[in-house]
């Protein structure tokens, strides 16, 4: 689907600039030669820019207790033996928002075949938080300390400056994947042994 939406950019710019012989651009670079890789790799890279000080896979999760939306006492470590799949996110993100409906897709199919999701919320108003997640349709445990990303722990913990980011942890607690790219998450997924 992404490939399409990408053919179908490159493909309404070259009619652009032939119907007006102008040069087009996307964000500040010269379409004229663009392609649907250079554009996909543009996506890939963002991990380059923006996951630089994730935990890298090998290392072992920190575990984190913080409470649930509603007021639940969690503990990341009680998730142990199974695969986990850790959210940064906030309502008030627009990449966040972007990618949620995909995340919780994902969420729908693979938490009945064991894998669990845990929303880590980076909102400071409680009831911002609440609307997302219900407009959202988000079913998976969200937790959060109402602090912002770069006063919390657990963000510091996993070295979290950008969200989104998602991290892929397996069952022995140890992270598989760091990533802000929520089509890294969906392949590794898919690519479980389940």
């Amino acid at each position: 689907m992404k490939s399409k939406s990408l053919l179908l950019l490159v493909a309404v710019t070259a009619l652009s600039v032939a119907c007006t012989g102008r040069q087009t651009t996307i964000g500040g670079t010269n379409t004229d030669s663009l392609s649907v890789d250079t554009l996909e790799a543009d996506s890939v890279d963002a991990d380059a820019k923006y996951a630089v000080d994730l935990l890298r896979p090998g290392t072992e999760a920190p575990d984190f207790a913080v409470n649930t939306i509603d007021g639940k006492a969690f503990s990341l470590s009680s998730l142990r033996g199974q695969y986990v799949v850790l959210e940064f996110w906030a309502s008030w993100c627009p990449d966040c928002r972007k990618d949620l409906s995909r995340v919780v897709a994902l969420s729908e199919d693979l938490m009945p075949k064991g894998v669990a999701f845990v929303g880590v919320s980076h909102d400071t108003e409680k009831d911002k938080w609440e609307a997302a997640v219900e407009k959202y349709s988000i079913r998976y445990t969200q937790v959060g300390d109402l602090k912002p990303m770069r006063e919390s722990t657990i963000a510091r913990d996993f070295g979290v400056h950008w969200i989104p980011s998602y991290f892929l942890i397996a069952p022995d607690g140890r992270i598989e994947l760091a990533t802000v790219v929520v089509d890294k998450l969906e392949r590794a997924c898919r690519s479980l042994p389940l």
